[in-house]
Parts: structure tokens; C-alpha cells; sequence
């Protein structure tokens, strides 16, 4: 059992199980190996341990260690924890499509299907943030937190994240008309979306939110019910096995 001399515990799966396994190692000491079998895999990309699973096997025969920073989320009485991006808007109902209309298609594929799908019908969401103490009051059609730098299959979210500074990244886009939205959309493949005017990119160490209306809220690729959050920082609280060449 992890703690109990287990040196590596290894999940083998995508993001949601990497983040499932991840809330059972925090402090117990084992560190967490990925092997990358989902949709996504992009906490493994993050760590250079994927998407493909020989990356993930030869970084597991070196055994690596980097202490990573890990994202806490509070509604109500209930908490979790999460490793690679949540958030809340477009990003949740895209997230929802992919689990219950794309579970045959991988990767950006599944992704892309699903935010041309959503678009369609989609609208902008009205959010109240507390960002580390500043009160800010946004139009959004997303809003995502970031440990690390990949979600949706590759898409550079994050591009600047980094895993170990001790802060989450903030990447919020504005409203704007659909057509609009769609035809940037293609930034965000290069990281170079956070020099759009309709997009705002802050690091921090604690938010509170709330939409109007309520609207779902993603974690590591799993939906949470709609509900005023909480998503803060853990500095440096789990080993994960990295691989080359991530630093």
C-alpha cells in the first residue's frame, strides 16, 4: 500500500485516474508514476511521460523524481484535489460532451468535435471572482486554472505554467461572438492565445468563484456538479516520475 515502503505507485489510465490516484499518494509519501492510456493524457505530456506509453515506461525504468505543486477545490463541505487544470463555462460543458458522445474518438479529435458541438448552442457566463484578494467581475466563455500547461489532447492552455513555482495559472476568455471565438481558436494549439485581447492570464495562489447562472465545473476532466468554488495551491505536495526532456 502506498506509505507502506511503496516507493512508486503507477497509474495507468488518463487524466481522471492519474488525478483519482494522485488524491490517494498525497501525503504518504509514494511517489506517483503515470502510464498514459485516456483520451487526453496531458498532465503526461506536461512531465514528458507521454501522450505514448514507451515514453512513460522508459522514464518509469529511470525512476525520476520532481516534487510537484497539486490544485485544492472546495464546494461547500466537499474537497478534492487535482493535478493538471480545472475550471468552469465552455470548458465544463466541452468536457461533458467528450465523456458522454466521444468516448470512441482520442485526443484533440474528441476535443475539437466537442467545442464545435458546444458552440452552437453555448453563452457566455457571468462570473464573480476573488483573486487572491481582488475582487473581479467577468463575462466569460472560460475560465480555467492551471497546474499545468496541456488539456483537451495538447491544447497549450498554460503555456507559461509551471508545476513547482507554488502558484496556479488563471487563463480566462471574454465574451465574444461565436465566429469570433471559433476562428481563434487555433491559438491555443501554440500557446499563443494570451496575447488575444479577449483573453486575461494572472497567476495565483487562491480564487473564489461563482457564475450567473450556476455552471458545471470541470476537474482533471471529471464534472462537478454547479456550485460556488474554491481552488487554491498546494505547494510541492507529491513526487511524480518525469521524464525527459522536461527539466
Amino acid at each position: 500500500m502506498a506509505g507502506e515502503g511503496i516507493e512508486i505507485v503507477v497509474a495507468a489510465g488518463g487524466d481522471g485516474t492519474v488525478s483519482d490516484v494522485c488524491q490517494g499518494l498525497l501525503g504518504t509519501g509514494s511517489a506517483l508514476g503515470i502510464i498514459p492510456l485516456g483520451t487526453g493524457n496531458d498532465f503526461a505530456r506536461t512531465i514528458g511521460v507521454g501522450p505514448h506509453p514507451n515514453q512513460a515506461i522508459e522514464a518509469l525504468s529511470v525512476s525520476r523524481n520532481q516534487r510537484v505543486d497539486v490544485g485544492r477545490w472546495r464546494q461547500g463541505d466537499r474537497e478534492g484535489f487535482f493535478l493538471n487544470i480545472a475550471g468552469c463555462g465552455f470548458d465544463a460543458a466541452v468536457a461533458h460532451r467528450i465523456n458522454h458522445a466521444y468516448r470512441r474518438v482520442r485526443g484533440t479529435l474528441a476535443y475539437v468535435l466537442a467545442v464545435i458541438e458546444t458552440l452552437r448552442s453555448y453563452r457566455a457566463t457571468d462570473l464573480t471572482l476573488d483573486l487572491d484578494g481582488e475582487p473581479l467581475n467577468e463575462r466569460a466563455m472560460l475560465c480555467a486554472m492551471a497546474n499545468a500547461t496541456y488539456y483537451g489532447g495538447g491544447m497549450k492552455v498554460a503555456p507559461t505554467a509551471q508545476i513547482s513555482d507554488g502558484r496556479l495559472n488563471l487563463v480566462l476568455v471574454r465574451d465574444m461572438p461565436r465566429l469570433r471565438f471559433l476562428l481563434s481558436f487555433p491559438r491555443v494549439f501554440k500557446g499563443t492565445h494570451l496575447s488575444h485581447p479577449k483573453v486575461m492570464h494572472r497567476t495565483f495562489k487562491r480564487v473564489s468563484l461563482t457564475s450567473t447562472p450556476e455552471v458545471p465545473f470541470l476537474v482533471d476532466g471529471e464534472v462537478l456538479p454547479a456550485q460556488a468554488t474554491t481552488v487554491e495551491v498546494v505547494p510541492l505536495a507529491l513526487d511524480v516520475v518525469v521524464g525527459s526532456p522536461y527539466p
